[in-house]
């Protein structure tokens, strides 16, 4: 007769080990998915702010002062343009800045209106 023995055949452990190994390699795959998002995430972010504060500096500016231009701050590149209308008293704004994300360049365009 033949005792019953307590515990795991060598195979169950090798197929727990293979199915926990395959977890963890997704988990980490994941992981650095959402760290490369989150990067570009801030990027858009920073662009962002840089686009808005770029049309706030645009607008207080008097309209005899406003011309295109560019600027460059750390990876973020900018690029406006403005046409003065004297017949309605305001100026086209618009521009964009870009930024590398993902190994492409990215933009964040801005299009506006302000008053002279």
């Amino acid at each position: 007769m033949r005792v019953p023995r307590a515990g795991f055949t060598l195979v169950e452990v090798v197929v727990a080990v293979l199915v926990l190994t395959a977890g963890l390699l997704g988990l980490v795959g994941c992981t650095a998915a959402i760290l490369r998002a989150m990067g570009d995430a801030a990027r858009q972010a920073r662009a962002d702010s840089a686009a808005r504060l770029r049309v706030e500096w645009l607008a207080s500016r008097s309209c005899a002062a406003l011309a295109d231009g560019s600027a460059r701050d750390g990876e973020l590149e900018e690029q406006w343009s403005a046409r003065v209308d004297s017949l309605s008293r305001t100026a086209a704004v618009s521009g964009e800045v870009s930024y590398l994300a993902g190994g492409r360049r990215r933009a964040v365009p801005f299009d506006t209106v302000v008053p002279c």
